[in-house]
C-alpha cells in the first residue's frame, strides 16, 4: 500500500501509483472530505470556470512572457507558410 509522510507545513506527496491511477496532472486542484469513519476522501475538483485554468500550463511556458504582438506575428507567419504555394482562385 503506497504511503506518504506529513511535513511540518501540513503537506503530503500523493504517491506516484495513486497519481497515475487517477491521471492527476500538475496544477489540478483536489478536494478533501471526511467520511463517517474518520477516513479522508480526496477527489479531483471539476473545473467549470475559465478562470480556474489560469496558470495551468505555466510549466510549459518559456522564461520570458510572449507579447501579444509576437503571438500575432507567429500566427501570421504560420498561416503564410501553410498557404504558400497554393494557387489563387
Amino acid at each position: 500500500m503506497p504511503a506518504s509522510t506529513l511535513t511540518s507545513k501540513g503537506q503530503v506527496t500523493i504517491p506516484k501509483p495513486i497519481r497515475d491511477r487517477l491521471s492527476l496532472k500538475v496544477g489540478e486542484r483536489l478536494l478533501f472530505s471526511l467520511d463517517n469513519r474518520g477516513g479522508i476522501k480526496v477527489r479531483r475538483q471539476q473545473s467549470e470556470k475559465i478562470e480556474n485554468l489560469q496558470g495551468l500550463l505555466r510549466h510549459l511556458a518559456g522564461k520570458q512572457p510572449v507579447t501579444l504582438e509576437k503571438m500575432r506575428d507567429s500566427v501570421r507567419q504560420r498561416a503564410a507558410r501553410k498557404h504558400a504555394g497554393k494557387g489563387k482562385p
